[in-house]
């Protein structure tokens, strides 16, 4: 695999996979995608930066329980005594698998350093993992997709990072949408001081008119926020 020495590093998937590889020992492969997924009321409708990220399309024969890895570079943090992993996801759709985020320094043993599964709603989340760990050292990272029992079960990447230095220690919040009868009306984006979206969501279509929809939103960074509520009519 393609070795990664010079931080920070970043892979948005704009000009393509860069240095990440697609597993041959799984189901089916992830893809690269600007224009939102095929299947209704699941996958992202828009990456969380740029235009373009990585998904996994669950619609069959892609169902049910089937797995897709999508391999990273290797990051050698000999020299390195912080750094942590960073990255947008998206898991919305009413069968939901699980989403793991592996490491190994063999390329043959896996430690699973991050899990989420589950409907999360239709926006982007940010996680931090910190790769304390692997301080003097060579570590590969995959992501390893279960689909769920249905097409409603896509997943998607977007906005990684391997920051060297302190890894950060966010504040967590929750956000708690009370729907109009028009919630396909309702979208919204959160944004840090420099005008970087670290958090959206919406529209929200599927969701049923006067309901109540409670969205995680991790690992803040201390900053001012702006936080913008749209209504699309």
């Amino acid at each position: 695999s393609t070795t990664i020495s010079s931080f920070p590093y970043s892979e948005g998937f704009e000009s393509g996979i860069g240095a990440w590889t697609q597993s041959t020992s799984d189901d089916f492969d992830w893809t690269r995608d600007a224009s939102g997924t095929p299947s209704t009321g699941t996958g992202p409708s828009s990456a969380d930066e740029g235009s373009y990220y990585m998904y996994v399309e669950s619609s069959s024969p892609n169902y049910p329980s089937k797995v897709t890895i999508f391999n990273s570079p290797c990051f050698d943090l000999t020299s390195e005594s912080n750094a942590s992993f960073n990255f947008a996801y998206h898991m919305y759709g009413t069968a939901m698998g699980t989403m793991q985020l592996q490491a190994s320094t063999d390329g043959s043993s896996w430690t699973t350093l991050w899990t989420k599964s589950g409907d999360q709603g239709n926006s982007w989340f940010n996680a931090t993992v910190s790769l304390s760990s692997y301080y003097g050292s060579t570590v590969q990272l995959r992501y390893v997709a279960t689909t769920g029992t249905s097409w409603t079960s896509d997943f998607a990447i977007d906005d990684i990072s391997v920051t060297t230095g302190a890894v950060p220690t966010g504040t967590d919040l929750t956000l708690t949408l009370n729907f109009d009868n028009y919630p396909e009306e309702t979208s919204w984006t959160l944004k840090n001081s420099v005008g970087s979206t670290v958090a959206s969501g919406g529209t929200y279509g599927s969701q049923p008119d006067g309901s109540t929809l409670v969205i995680p939103i991790n690992d803040l960074a201390d900053d001012c926020y702006v936080f913008t509520m749209l209504d699309s009519y």
